[in-house]
């Protein structure tokens, strides 16, 4: 009897103890539904040449420019296996700033409080191996950092109203996406940009050796044509299709694209016909104890016209990227912003190197910079003078973390402009050449991207 009695506590117990732990298998299975909230502060002091910035060549006696800007963002977020969600309320003012609407960075309105992402995602597909969902609001595109990218360096970022199909297929390592934007206004006569915005993407990965980019981006823009009975809104469109394949072995990594624009140009009159390529080599040595040391070379190259090419005059040779990451090429005095205004394109020559020891880094690069084609002015005498090189660019900076997603960055750079483009820029005065002021740009920025809730159902 006591045998007996001892089998069947003993079966029962066995029993319980197998439900629960089904129970709990099936608990750990179960989809989560995820709530978090995120914030994001950036505070930066800058000192540039002027108030037009680190860009711009100026005069000698200019007076120098100090600011000292902020930007905050709320996050929310919420993720749940058929719904996703993102909200990112942002306010982006000068320290001192009292007013709390306004317009654009640097008006006369005050600050600008908006909205940077909203966007919702509904997954039609959503398993361990293949998601596939539409995304449809605001949100950020980024596509090559030299073509399309959310412009983090600049306060206001950048995001675009949209509709995105999206797809992860890990059993083949692909993701594709395809979708549009459209912007409402029409402000973008210049082509500086869009009214409607096509883009396609496939990424395929080839385990973590390689992976290769496709992009083709197809831009609406308007522009107002005089016909003969009168003046009316007409839409031109330009398309940027390339490949922009990556490459790592061990610590080698190969990252390069070549992009081909075509398609109409801003005066309707005649076409596009541009290109851009590049190719950036780096290679990660560990030291150990959590030391490494990085050096890299690159080259990127965008086309544009030499000022006596009167062949194919019909057609826009100049590579144009209005929604690229401009500061992560050409060194971080931008200049490049100022070049691709000229239609003579921009080509880079640079070297970095970078070495960290656990938290704290250290980046040296330069950047050897001149115009894809020639350029010219007249001197005093009235000569002609033909010219390339715009100048050199040496960066350095230091980031040090304080914890986790913060810390603490300073930077120095120095533009050393030719000669012949100081001329070409600021002209004379008189006869003599106008002198530029040392182009010098410092920087120290705190950043801080703390997770404020998190909530796991």
């Amino acid at each position: 009897m006591k045998f007996l009695k001892f089998t069947l506590i003993a079966f029962f117990l066995v029993s319980f103890l197998g439900v629960k732990a089904q129970e709990e298998q099936k608990e750990q299975q179960k989809p989560k539904t995820v709530f978090m909230i995120d914030a994001d502060y950036k505070t930066r002091f800058e000192n540039t040449p002027s108030a037009l910035g680190a860009g711009k060549l100026v005069p000698v006696n200019t007076p120098t420019a100090n600011t000292l800007g902020q930007r905050a963002r709320i996050i929310l977020k919420f993720n749940s296996p058929k719904l996703q969600t993102k909200i990112s309320f942002q306010d982006v003012r000068m320290f001192g700033q009292n007013k709390n609407t306004g317009t654009v960075w640097g008006s006369t309105d005050g600050a600008a409080l908006a909205i940077h992402e909203a966007w919702a995602k509904y997954m039609f597909v959503n398993n361990d191996k293949k998601q596939f969902g539409i995304k449809l609001g605001r949100q950020e595109f980024k596509y090559d950092a030299r073509l399309m990218w959310n412009k983090n360096w600049k306060f206001q970022g950048a995001a675009y109203d949209g509709v995105m199909l999206e797809c992860d297929n890990k059993d083949f390592g692909l993701k594709w996406n395809l979708g549009f934007a459209y912007n409402s206004v029409d402000y973008m006569g210049t082509a500086d940009f869009f009214r409607t915005l096509g883009v396609f993407n496939v990424t395929k990965s080839f385990d973590k050796l390689a992976k290769i980019n496709l992009i083709n981006l197809y831009e609406g823009f308007e522009q107002d044509q005089v016909l003969a009975n009168g003046t009316q809104d007409s839409t031109y469109f330009r398309n940027t299709v390339g490949i922009n394949p990556i490459i790592t072995v061990s610590g080698l990594k190969f990252d390069a694209g070549f992009y081909y624009q075509m398609g109409k140009s801003a005066d309707l009159q005649g076409s596009t016909a541009a290109m851009l390529y590049s190719a950036n080599l780096s290679y990660k040595i560990d030291l150990g104890n959590k030391k490494t040391v990085n050096v890299g070379a690159g080259y990127d190259s965008y086309s544009g016209r030499a000022y006596d090419d009167v062949s194919d005059a019909d057609v826009n040779k100049a590579f144009t990227s209005p929604y690229a990451g401009a500061h992560k090429y050409f060194g971080n005095t931008d200049f490049q912003l100022k070049m691709f205004g000229k239609g003579h394109g921009a080509n880079d020559i640079n070297l970095k190197l970078t070495g960290k020891i656990k938290t704290t880094s250290i980046t040296l690069a330069a950047h050897m910079i001149s115009f894809a084609e020639t350029a010219a002015y007249t001197n005093a005498t009235g000569a002609n003078v033909e010219f390339t090189t715009v100048g050199n660019n040496i960066d350095l900076v230091v980031k040090h973390g304080l914890g986790k997603k913060m810390a603490v960055l300073a930077g120095y750079s120095m533009m050393m402009p030719s000669d012949d483009y100081t001329t070409y820029t600021l002209g004379y005065d008189g006869t003599n050449a106008v002198e530029a002021k040392t182009h010098n740009y410092i920087w120290v920025m705190f950043s801080f991207e703390p997770n404020l809730f998190k909530s796991v159902k």
